[in-house]
Formats: structure tokens, sequence, C-alpha cells
């Protein structure tokens, strides 16, 4: 219940950070909503520790900068092809292999995937992730993701 408490209020505050107004009736809906999500959600953050959670603070904060960057070249370079009077693109699907062990990593790393524009996360099946890329540079830029490997950081992290 200790961790429970733990997440309601991180929610909350991220809730409170959200909302255009702070007032008592905003906040009481905020507490409603957190513990709803927190009773969706809890099985997913049954195997972290709130202290182990904020150890990895810094290396969620790098992960967002990375989700960022890439999503800004990731327009740029997108843009580029669809004002370019050749569109150069040959779309095609590939199998990404994870070495993610943890669903709810697994899962933000498809979320990110998909968030960079030219490439969607369409399935994912145990460690292997079907990703639809608008070219084969999109596909190439898969190997060595960094997405992953920070990812890969924070689930250390979170199982040491």
């Amino acid at each position: 219940m200790r961790n429970g408490l733990f997440y309601i209020t991180a929610f909350l505050l991220f809730w409170t950070i959200l909302a255009e107004r702070v007032t008592i009736s905003s906040s009481l809906v905020g507490l409603l909503i957190a513990g709803i999500i927190y009773m969706y959600v809890k099985d997913s953050f049954s195997d972290m520790q709130p202290l182990k959670a904020i150890k990895v603070i810094p290396l969620w904060i790098m992960f967002l900068g990375q989700l960022i960057s890439e999503i800004i070249v990731a327009n740029i370079q997108v843009a580029i092809i669809v004002l370019s009077k050749e569109m150069s693109i040959g779309p095609e699907v590939v199998k990404y292999k994870t070495m993610i062990q943890s669903d709810l990593l697994k899962t933000i790393l498809a979320n990110s995937i998909t968030l960079t524009p030219g490439t969607m996360t369409v399935d994912i099946k145990e460690d292997i992730l079907l990703i639809h890329c608008l070219s084969s540079r999109y596909a190439e830029s898969l190997e060595g993701n960094l997405f992953e490997k920070t990812l890969l950081k924070i689930e250390e992290a979170t199982n040491d």
C-alpha cells in the first residue's frame, strides 16, 4: 500500500502540473483520476520500488531529451521528403529484436519509436517489435537504438 501512495502522489503531482488552475475541486478530481490510473496500472509497477524509481530520474530525463531530439530530427527528415519533388520513400516493415524484458518498458520503447515520424510500431510479440518504416534509412537507424540503450539502463537500475 505504501508504494501505492507513492505512485498516486506522483500521478497527482503530474495532474497538478498539467492543471490550468489548482483548486480544491481540480485537486479532488486529480486524486480520483490518480487513484483510478493506479488501480489500472498497478501490476505494471509491481516490480518497481519507489526509491529505485527516484534513482532513475536522471535516466528518464536523459530519455526524454533523446526522445525530443529524435522527434525534431525525424520531423525535419520527413518534411524534406514530403516537400521534395521526388518522394524518395520505400516503405517497409522490419522486425526489431529488443533486449528489454519489462513489458512496461517495451511499450515505452514501441511508443517512442512510433512518436518519431517515419516509423510506427505495428505489433509487439515477446521480444520482437514489428515496425513500419517510411524508408530503408529509418530501418537502418533502428540498429543501436538510443531509446533501447537508455531503457535498458533504466531496467537494470530498477532490477538491482
